[in-house]
């Protein structure tokens, strides 16, 4: 049987690939969704002409110092996690608050799922104080479907959707890429991206947005919930804590009695979370 995308009431063959590589270029397909009314409805951006501001973003390769950093790794396990969670609902995560839990779940039915987590995430590296450079952005990835696979069978020589990640230290860092893979089958189970690790075939586009737009989206993520964003902040490391916490005492990480507590104490490990 024969697949068709129908575009603009034509319909076109899935595996005419020269229409979509001649005639229809990533960034027209962007434009079009960043006019649509989904994202004028649901998306902020302090941009007047977000067209101009695109650009492919490499994947890079975090410092050293950043990848062992403890208080990251607490942030990275607890978003990735709540992610995968709403993403493939498997894991039950019963300790974890339902309220919490609720938010995850909101924004993913909402189809806001990378732009929640990412200003999340965003502000609580902020919080660290890290003295390195933390970008929120705004915009599409776009994936070239190996050939001779299932993908390009179905959906064509390539598959464009908009999404936000962030970028640290001039490194892609985004706990939602798993909705791409869900999307589209690829990959493990579970991943999540970290510089490098991008698959060679996903490309990530966009425009870098303001302070303004980050805490924007906050105080409304915030409202939902009948906080301050300060107490939101809050409310979700010591949840972040927790899982982590949970994490150690699983074997699932290993951490040191003796070592400070990555909720950020003082204390050594053996004298706060471990009790």
């Amino acid at each position: 049987m024969e697949m068709y995308r129908e575009v603009n009431g034509k319909k076109i063959l899935a595996r005419d690939n020269a229409y979509w590589s001649d005639i229809k270029k990533p960034i027209d397909i962007a434009k079009e969704m960043v006019n649509s009314d989904v994202f004028r409805e649901k998306w902020l951006t302090s941009l007047e002409n977000i067209e101009k501001q695109f650009q492919r973003v490499p994947a890079g390769v975090l410092s050293k110092s950043l990848m062992t950093d403890v208080y990251l790794e607490k942030i990275f396990r607890y978003l990735m996690r709540m992610s995968h969670f709403v993403i493939f609902g498997k894991t039950q995560l019963d300790y974890i608050p339902s309220s919490i839990k609720q938010e995850f779940k909101r924004e993913n039915e909402n189809g806001m799922l990378c732009v929640y987590v990412n200003v999340l995430m965003s502000l609580l590296i902020k919080r660290l104080d890290l003295n390195t450079l933390i970008q929120f952005i705004q915009g599409f990835y776009k994936i070239d479907f190996p050939k001779d696979s299932f993908n390009r069978v179905v959906h064509g020589e390539m598959a464009v959707g908009l999404h936000a990640f962030t970028i640290l230290d001039n490194t892609i860092i985004d706990p939602t890429l798993q909705q791409i893979g869900d999307n589209f089958s690829i990959g493990d189970s579970e991943f999540m991206v970290i510089g490098e690790t991008l698959p060679s075939f996903i490309s990530m586009y966009g425009w870098v947005e303001s302070e303004d737009v980050v805490y924007r989206y906050a105080e409304g993520y915030a409202k939902e919930v009948n906080m301050s964003i300060h107490e939101w902040l809050l409310a979700h490391d010591e949840v972040a804590n927790l899982l982590f916490s949970t994490a150690i005492k699983s074997g699932e990480f290993t951490y040191g009695r003796n070592e400070i507590c990555f909720c950020g104490s003082g204390k050594k490990y053996k004298k706060c979370h471990l009790i």
